[in-house]
């Protein structure tokens, strides 16, 4: 049976095909992923050294930056010095981001970004191949005492990661034929019976939950109460600019929520029924359940899934 049906994977044949064998639908997907990162990385190099810098976008969780720092070795293998930076490195601090309705912070606005440092910071290195970049103190939410230095030689390029990467502010009077644009995002979800089943959207949210709990201490209850302005933001802030990549990576992988399975199931059972994210909690959960269990034990070190797993 085929695991794909249009454009979404098949619940009922990604169960077949993890009970079949796993480990070889693992490789094949891995293999998919690495083909990806191969063609993105020789699209870039046969650019030349006229192009220094590669902008990387996506959405939340879609596993931007475990595919960027993949390209860099990519390229560095095939003899350009490449670079991978953080747009995040620009952030100027919560004092900076403007205030949501409820109080909270809109986390994804661009006016948190300075973005007048990272187009100045763009210009040196396209017209003096050097700048210096900033760095961020995110425990403390500002800017770092600590510069570095990015100097590029001859065959030279950077590879600038971070949500806001395709924003026109940070690239306004620069020269275009220096500057490469990328989006990357899960495209596929999934259907049942015929009908649709798991979103690309809820994808990514297992794999944000999942980031956010392990390394950022941050429950999967409260990425649920952000999720909304995630989303909000993204349609603001991200969608108006990906006409503008020459790039797309759809870095959807078919045997995933397997994956999460065990990992969710104990963070979401922590959500309490007094909870407005309680029945979006146990609609997951009960979604999840339908798909056979694969331990992250099996997921090679360098998948991308690694990046919200471990």
């Amino acid at each position: 049976m085929n695991a794909i049906l249009s454009d979404a994977f098949e619940t009922e044949a990604i169960n077949e095909g993890i009970a079949s064998g796993f480990p070889e639908m693992i490789r094949k997907t891995e293999a998919e992923i690495e083909r990806k990162v191969e063609e993105t990385a020789e699209e870039i190099f046969k650019r030349g050294e006229k192009l220094k810098i590669v902008l990387v976008s996506g959405r939340s969780a879609s596993g931007k930056t475990t595919f960027t720092r993949k390209v860099c070795e990519k390229l560095l293998e095939k003899g350009r010095e490449a670079r991978h930076i953080a747009l995040d490195d620009f952030l100027l601090g919560l004092g900076y981001m403007p205030v949501n309705e409820d109080g909270t912070f809109d986390m994804e606005s661009i006016a948190g970004l300075d973005t007048a440092l990272a187009n100045e910071t763009f210009r040196l290195l396209l017209t003096e191949g050097k700048a210096d970049f900033p760095t961020f103190d995110f425990p403390n939410q500002r800017r770092g005492e600590k510069w570095n230095r990015v100097e590029l030689g001859k065959n030279g390029i950077v590879m600038i990661e971070g949500i806001h990467s395709l924003n026109p502010l940070l690239t306004e009077n620069l020269p275009e034929e220096g500057i490469l644009r990328m989006f990357i995002e899960p495209k596929k979800g999934y259907i049942k019976n015929g009908e649709k089943f798991f979103s690309p959207e809820e994808v990514r949210l297992i794999r944000r939950m999942t980031r956010d709990e392990l390394f950022r201490g941050w429950s999967a209850e409260k990425t649920l109460i952000q999720w909304k302005s995630v989303l909000s933001g993204e349609k603001i802030y991200i969608e108006p600019y990906i006409g503008s990549a020459e790039i797309k990576i759809d870095s959807s992988m078919d045997f995933e929520p397997a994956v999460f399975v065990d990992i969710l199931s104990e963070m979401l059972s922590k959500i309490r029924k007094e909870s407005p994210f309680f029945d979006t909690a146990k609609d997951l959960l009960e979604k999840l359940s339908c798909f056979n269990k694969i331990s992250p034990d099996f997921l090679p070190k360098d998948s991308l899934l690694r990046e919200f797993v471990g």
